[in-house]
């Protein structure tokens, strides 16, 4: 189903030599796609999309009298505008953030979703991208169902867009994570914030192919897990409304790129007490959590959801979709893209 031609890949990325840009009159040119996939399915198409974001020097967003968006559905001045009060004069911040939006527009182009007149794309009180109900069709008569992701990371944004019919409630997400040398050793003391006991148990025993006897460095794989269950909590999310701890998600890679998902929802804390994150005064001396969305950098929220009996019929009723990609920017920094597909069953839809 979810990106049946995507294999496990150690790709080799080089940097394109930097060049000033004086207009946005042409977004491709300074937001590269680099990556991309497409899956086709009879109620379901689903894209994803990975871009470098401009540097500084390549390009500012700050100056508007600069800033031509004829014609040009990669971004929408709301969407500046929400970017430039989120995050203020951070210059590289508001590339990336607007580099997410840049890369999801071009998944909704790809889903030949019509982006004339598109409302803008910005965000809901946990960081993810809101996309609007589409009208029925001719060809259709059903209502058409979008769900997206973004993430970002350094010089890179990643998202994942979704197009269905209502009835099937299909959610997707997505997230980007660096490993480089210094985030070795804080991946190693990440592992007892974000992984359970069988999970733990588990770690050495991954492989990047089957003819390969050589194990995936364990820093790595805790990276990929972390990055996983940050995949995951985007796209449960929308189901539970409500925040989800690391425990209640067990995750599996697999040498061929995929992954096994499993929820153990602890549905009686829900609305009896707060879900608190992990705090992370520590972990940052040593590493850079993907961005405000990532569990580890949540303040303490009280979320009512849905209630344990939703909770616990639908923990017998989802279906995971997971994969994984590592690629190389150079030969020090390597990064992992994660994608997962979450839908209910037929007797929940």
């Amino acid at each position: 189903m979810l990106l049946k031609k995507i294999k496990v890949s150690r790709c080799l990325l080089y940097r394109p030599f930097k060049r000033k840009i004086s207009s946005v009159s042409n977004l491709q040119e300074i937001y590269r796609t680099l990556l991309r996939s497409q899956t086709n399915e009879e109620d379901i198409n689903i894209e994803w999309n990975l871009i470098r974001v401009p540097s500084l020097g390549e390009y500012t967003f700050h100056d508007e009298t600069k800033i031509n968006l004829t014609n040009n559905e990669d971004l929408d001045f709301e969407e500046i505008k929400w970017g430039k009060k989120k995050e203020g004069d951070n210059e590289t911040r508001l590339n990336r953030y607007l580099g997410g939006r840049v890369a999801l527009r071009r998944c909704l182009k790809a889903l030949n979703i019509d982006l004339e007149g598109f409302s803008p794309i910005l965000s809901d009180q946990y960081g993810a991208p809101l996309l609007p109900l589409l009208p029925s069709t001719k060809d259709t008569g059903t209502e058409v169902n979008i769900h997206g992701s973004i993430s970002h990371k350094n010089s890179f944004a990643l998202a994942m867009a979704v197009s269905s019919r209502t009835n099937y409630k299909v959610r997707v997400g997505c997230d980007i994570e660096c490993m480089s040398s210094s985030t070795s050793k804080a991946a190693i003391a990440l592992q007892m914030r974000i992984l359970t006991p069988n999970e733990r148990a588990c770690l050495g025993n991954l492989y990047f192919d089957t003819i390969n006897d050589n194990p995936m460095p364990l820093e790595e794989e805790i990276m990929l897990r972390f990055s996983l269950k940050e995949s995951i909590f985007k796209a449960v999310h929308p189901y539970l409304l409500r925040q989800v701890d690391f425990d209640e998600v067990e995750v599996e890679p697999n040498s061929d790129g995929t992954a096994n998902v499993s929820f153990q929802f602890r549905s009686q804390r829900h609305g009896q007490e707060q879900h608190t994150s992990v705090s992370t005064s520590d972990m940052n001396k040593h590493i850079n959590i993907n961005s405000h969305n990532s569990m580890l950098n949540r303040t303490t929220i009280v979320d009512t959801g849905r209630g344990s009996q939703y909770e616990q019929k639908l923990c017998q009723n989802l279906i995971s979709i997971a994969k994984w990609i590592q690629f190389k920017e150079n030969e020090n920094d390597s990064y992992w893209l994660t994608f997962v597909q979450i839908e209910e069953t037929e007797s929940e839809r």
